[in-house]
């Protein structure tokens, strides 16, 4: 199965995508810092299942267009690029899958506009319908050991250049300490526990393993780094120092429940189960019709890939009972 990419004009941004297969419209959402070659596998086995599976780098990635503004990445402007995709491909309705950063599209791509999406399956970031009470940025502050000056992850991507510096440094060992620190193998419990001490850099804790993994593809890899070489981590960095704007944006949807069929997939071993463990066990309070939570059973953070027929195997039984109940 051939996967093709291209370009879309989408509103005054152009997005590159890859793309599979005939049918209804799958639309695939990557997270950080990933590009939408995350989802090779899962585009070939939804095409052969006769589903258009669509997979773009989303805006500040990969081929895709990269504003500078930090304002420009609200989950306002994210989700109004898939739904702008999905018109542009010529298409009323998609089933939307996200994984990390790609969830958080997903979920609200479902909540704003379930007229447009039918369906939602997310991996590795829950969706809760309670809004906290204090901005996220403020919360993740008192996270990990301030007194010992060690700071959640979140709260490190806050000033503008900060990891910009870090990461456009050495992209190629930024992008192999991501997949390596927070995947199945990775070594220590785990690899990359999401904290740094502020007289630090973030990914002094984590180091690169002789041995790839075996689930880690090398073209994906080479790809992903030259990526991040040509566009810089700034913008992908934007979506999360647009934390607390999103969180003034959805006050308006607190307890709002995601009204379409949903599903959710996690690994056993992903490191955000750390930090939201509460989130998952509260999963179904978030949605009226979640038709499955499962989690994986040796699998990390990079779901799609460690584990990608499982994977693939959920998300076409959930297609497939989407599409028996219409």
């Amino acid at each position: 199965m051939k996967i093709e990419r291209s370009i879309v004009r989408v509103g005054d941004l152009d997005f590159s995508y890859l793309s599979a297969g005939e049918g209804p419209l799958v639309v695939l959402c990557h997270g950080f810092p990933q590009t939408a070659l995350c989802f090779q596998s899962q585009i070939v086995h939804l095409a052969s299942l006769g589903y258009r599976a669509v997979a773009p780098d989303l805006r500040g990635y990969g081929g895709s267009s990269k504003p500078y503004e930090v304002s420009k990445y609200s989950i306002l402007h994210l989700t109004g690029d898939i739904i702008s995709l999905i018109e542009a491909l010529g298409e009323s309705k998609a089933t939307i899958v996200g994984h990390d950063w790609g969830a958080n599209v997903a979920w609200y791509s479902a909540l704003f506009r379930p007229d447009v999406i039918d369906g939602v399956f997310g991996m590795s970031v829950t969706y809760r319908s309670a809004r906290p009470k204090l901005p996220p940025v403020s919360i993740f502050s008192k996270m990990g050991d301030p007194s010992q000056n060690r700071l959640f992850y979140m709260v490190y991507f806050q000033q503008e250049g900060l990891a910009e510096a870090e990461f456009d440094s050495d992209p190629e060992g930024t992008i192999r300490k991501f997949l390596y620190g927070v995947g199945s193998e990775s070594p220590g419990d785990p690899g990359w526990n999401a904290i740094y001490t502020t007289n630090g850099r973030l990914l002094d804790q984590t180091t690169i393993p002789k041995l790839e993994p075996d689930w880690l593809n090398k073209d994906y890899v080479a790809q992903s780094v030259r990526g991040f070489k040509e566009g810089g981590f700034r913008p992908p960095l934007n979506y999360y120092r647009n934390l607390d704007k999103n969180w003034e944006l959805t006050e308006a949807f607190n307890h709002q429940k995601i009204t379409v069929p949903a599903a959710f997939l996690v690994g056993e071993k992903d490191m955000v189960r750390i930090f939201s463990r509460r989130s998952e066990e509260e999963l179904e309070a978030g949605f009226t019709d979640l038709r499955f939570k499962r989690v994986i059973k040796g699998a990390g953070h990079w779901l799609q890939q460690e584990k990608a027929e499982e994977v693939n195997a959920n998300l076409e039984q959930f297609l497939t009972n989407l599409r028996r109940r219409r």
